[in-house]
């Protein structure tokens, strides 16, 4: 299938659902805005956390707090952290597991995960609550990610979720912090 003409430029969506590094610029400010409009903001990634799941998650906690809103949460799926990944600032919060703080967000961002039931365990424990009505968003670099937030930041030639945050921090003109920065 071929592109549609838009005026000079044509579509391929139909071809590549997905967004480029170029159009990042063009979601941050409206995931910035979500995220200052969140009262109860909580953090996923997936289940058996790798190192770009958590170095997402604990980047994206960061991002939160300098746009002036504490998430309650953030964590893996599973409520796991590898050891090799203990030495992170702050990744031990990744080993938390709070399903009532789940269900009370007002605003769910997704992490390094291609589709929802890639949380694992907090997936299958919660579904309900999961696929209620909320604002949620969608941070991935998976080209097999589903699209399933309402805001969906899907980036496949990134080499990690955590090079996409690091354009929304650029596109926000906003400081990557040194314990942000080695994670």
């Amino acid at each position: 299938m071929t592109g549609q003409v838009l005026g000079s430029e044509v579509d391929t969506r139909a071809e590549n659902p997905h967004e480029t590094l170029h159009e990042i610029p063009s979601k941050a400010h409206a995931i910035r805005d979500m995220v200052r409009a969140s009262k109860r903001l909580v953090i996923l990634t997936h289940g058996n956390p790798d190192a770009d799941a958590v170095a997402s998650a604990l980047s994206m906690r960061s991002m939160c707090l300098q746009l002036g809103v504490t998430p309650v949460l953030t964590v893996a799926g599973d409520g796991t952290l590898p050891a090799n990944l203990t030495f992170l600032k702050d990744s031990a919060i990744i080993a938390q597991s709070d399903d009532a703080a789940v269900a009370d967000a007002d605003l769910i961002i997704y992490v390094d995960c291609a589709d929802a039931s890639r949380l694992g365990p907090l997936y299958y424990r919660i579904t309900n609550e999961l696929e209620r009505r909320r604002h949620t968003i969608n941070i991935d670099h998976h080209v097999t990610n589903t699209r399933f937030a309402e805001l969906n930041l899907i980036v496949p030639e990134s080499a990690s979720t955590a090079e996409i945050l690091t354009h929304l921090y650029d596109a926000l003109d906003m400081e990557i912090e040194p314990d942000t920065a080695t994670t």
